[in-house]
């Protein structure tokens, strides 16, 4: 007898019966093997879609199929090629899979899982970790949290994520960690069994839900500097870890120059956002007096918190504690890319500026402003904050900027992330760093050269003959010791640094370096096929099922009551029920409008009505009006309701001030002393002397062109007055 269907209520079929997760971490090797079970409970064939995240630098290495005893393995091989074999096999009555790499995550497509069976696929990738402030951060990303903006063109309806807030799929994890004891070993995500083993330390986590990133963290590796190696036909691999030794007094004397930029969008709710204050606030004390920073908010659209940069004193202090308690999660959809380019272009007075980035990353399009910020001089810094980080993008414009990409889980510590970003910034570069490889012929080498103290980075290289690389940073001289990996794991070894030249080529190159070396690139996809015997071939049209993301932990705050409604039948962007309340629904689980991702432009929100991007499940017996009525009520719970009165001139009680100081001025230069003795307090006077890159009576001339609505002065003095300084002047003025 056929066992029970597994579906929703809305007769869904969810074909993902379970994850396990079994790896070991070697020094800084790490090799995961994640085993995804599929399960047809219907009487005809199923072809499933599943898209599923991976770390940033994981190197995919293998796929299985386990079915009927038998295991296939895959094949990486053109895009086209690997979709016409995958295609040639369903119509066969085999079952293949098909896996390629089009945006951040993977995309899993299942073809012919026969009537009431069973599939498993057995995916196995590498990483090399790479140490930070002494501490490899082993990351497993288990969903996709629900993003705002359009999706990529390439990606279809079936693989652009959909987030179904009831499911949930079983979890285990194991991980076995070398050469470490159990004192150096922390799980900040989960609760975990950490027991010691031969040689190391055992890590299980039992009975967990796929609703957060596994996150372990292991210590020890201070100054970590080795270069592994091993002979591959007739070339010398080498993997070589540097670390900038730690000087006294190592802090730079020239001021910083910050642009801090907090995501406050709605997908910041709850945790998120409170992370993001505690970052400011750890920001502002590591800040010192002469420093500038400027502070902007953004979500649908942005909204500036400070009036550009302001020199740090004691009086942006002062400010800036009163600014933060501001900071909320109300500003809608997140549009980072637009929010970035904002920064980028506000103004430098020639300073050269870093740019610090609070968000969790939900949101599409976020690389594509690194070419704006690398060609203005600037170095992003992203750090990436929630359950769910989604950091792939961000990690790839941090590199692309000469930046670096912090990821901070609600259980871990925030502080230490933005200490160590500020201590890069404030630490001067090293003078001379270099790896050198002797009389030993280079044919290639990659990677990226560390600049800051205390800091590791990897280089690639291969050579025609065996050799101990000499490393030298500024006074520090080492020959770095050599370590040869086991004949078992050269082809795993080799593989996993050739996918670093990856980000060196492009077009033709890239694709042929990625096929000869079974890289899944821009161009390149894995396939795998279980030929079945001719009496057991699967017959019949498959219906097609969508694996769809269980909800993030703590999403909007919360995700408890989210699994709570009742069965769902989609998942979608609150947003568009607003401008399109009698938008018609779908009952296929992979329809656009089902996907919590669906393409489609929105306009910035008016102030006091800031959009929201929270996903919400409605049953589908609802009737078009009660299907709007449900969706509005619970906006309503989530929004600032929109006031209706008229709104009021914060500036007109300054009215009187400005005429008295412009007549205390006459024919001269109107200055900040002129307005202080027309009566403007002596809090703003302060705060007003701190913007940072404009002369004393640009600043002045701005408060009384702000005050009166006008664009120069009413004495016709000619002063230059910028759009930045008058917006910036308005904000200390309202919020005074």
């Amino acid at each position: 007898m056929m066992e029970a269907r597994i579906e929703s209520q809305t007769g869904a079929v969810i074909p993902l019966v379970s994850v396990d997760v079994r790896g070991e971490l070697a020094g800084v090797f790490l090799r995961m093997a994640v085993q995804q079970q599929f399960r047809n409970p219907t009487p005809q064939p199923m072809e499933v879609t599943y898209s599923f995240p991976l770390p940033h630098e994981a190197v995919l290495l293998q796929a299985e199929i386990h079915i009927r005893g038998e295991i296939y393995l895959s094949h990486v091989d053109e895009t086209p090629s690997a979709r016409a074999k995958f295609d040639k096999s369903i119509k066969a009555g085999d079952t293949a899979i098909l896996i390629s790499h089009d945006a951040d995550f993977y995309t899993l497509r299942l073809g012919n899982v026969p009537a009431g069976e069973d599939v498993v696929i057995r995916i196995r990738y590498g990483e090399w970790m790479l140490p930070n402030d002494g501490v490899v951060r082993v990351s497993l990303p288990t969903t996709i949290a629900p993003r705002y903006g359009a999706p990529p063109a390439q990606l279809t309806d079936n693989q652009v994520p959909v987030t179904h807030a009831t499911v949930q799929y079983p979890f285990t994890y194991q991980l076995q960690v070398h050469g470490r004891s159990v004192a150096q070993v922390t799980v900040p995500s989960h609760i975990a069994r950490i027991e010691p083993v031969d040689g190391g330390v055992s890590i299980a986590i039992d009975g967990a839900s796929m609703d957060r990133d596994v996150v372990v963290q292991v210590q020890g590796y201070a100054d970590y500097r080795a270069n592994m190696t091993t002979e591959y036909q007739r070339q010398h691999w080498h993997g070589s870890y540097m670390t900038i030794p730690r000087r006294q007094n190592a802090a730079s004397d020239k001021p910083m120059h910050i642009k801090l930029l907090i995501d406050c969008s709605g997908s910041m709710g709850g945790t998120s956002i409170a992370q993001a204050r505690q970052a400011v606030m750890r920001l502002l004390g590591m800040l010192r007096d002469g420093d500038s920073i400027a502070v902007t908010r953004f979500g649908s659209y942005v909204a500036d918190v400070t009036p550009g940069l302001m020199t740090v004193g004691p009086v942006v202090r002062k400010q800036m504690n009163g600014w933060i308690k501001t900071i909320e999660a109300d500003l809608g959809g997140t549009e980072i890319a637009g929010a970035v380019n904002y920064v980028i272009n506000m103004p430098t007075h020639d300073q050269p500026c870093d740019i610090i980035v609070l968000t969790d990353g939900e949101a599409w399009g976020i690389k594509e402003v690194a070419a704006h910020a690398k060609a203005t001089g600037h170095r992003i810094f992203p750090v990436v904050i929630g359950y769910t980080p989604s950091d792939g993008d961000l990690q790839a414009l941090a590199k692309m900027c000469g930046g670096f990409c912090e990821s901070v889980t609600p259980n871990e510590r925030i502080d230490d992330a933005i200490g160590r970003i500020t201590r890069r910034l404030q630490s001067q570069t090293a003078q001379t760093v270099k790896m050198d490889f002797g009389d030993a012929v280079v044919a290639w080498e990659s990677g990226y050269v560390p600049q800051y103290d205390g800091e590791t980075s990897m280089l690639v290289t291969v050579t025609d003959r065996t050799v101990a690389p000499h490393f030298s940073a500024d006074a520090h001289q080492e020959t770095l010791p050599v370590v040869t990996m086991p004949a078992t794991m050269t082809e795993d070894f080799v593989r996993t640094l050739a996918a670093r030249r990856l980000h060196d080529l492009n077009g033709d190159s890239q694709t042929k370096w990625a096929v000869m070396h079974q890289l899944v690139a821009a161009q390149t996809s894995i396939v795998a096929v279980a030929v079945h015997a001719a009496d057991a071939k699967v017959q019949g049209e498959a219906f097609q099922a969508v694996v769809m993301q269980e909800m993030a932990y703590g999403w909007h705050g919360g995700v408890e009551s989210m699994k709570a409604l009742s069965a769902p039948t989609m998942a979608f962007r609150v947003a568009n029920v607003l401008q399109a309340p009698m938008m018609r629904r779908s009952s296929s689980a992979g329809s656009r409008q089902g996907n919590v991702s669906s393409r489609h432009t929105r306009s910035a929100p008016p102030r006091g009505l800031a959009e929201q991007d929270d996903s919400f499940a409605v049953d589908s017996s609802d009737s078009s009006d009660s299907f709007a009525d449900t969706v509005l009520n619970y906006v309503s719970t989530l929004m600032p309701s929109a006031r209706s009165a008229a709104p009021t001139n914060p500036l007109q009680k300054y009215e009187k001030v400005a005429q008295k100081a412009l007549k205390l001025a006459g024919n001269g230069t109107l200055t900040l002393d002129h307005l202080r003795k027309a009566g403007l307090d002596r809090d703003i006077i302060d705060a007003l002397g701190t913007i940072a890159g404009y002369s004393e009576d640009q600043i002045a001339a701005a408060v009384v062109c702000t005050i009166l609505g006008v664009t120069t002065l009413p004495s016709g003095t000619k002063v230059l007055l910028p759009t930045a300084l008058m917006g910036g002047v308005k904000i200390i003025l309202e919020t005074a």
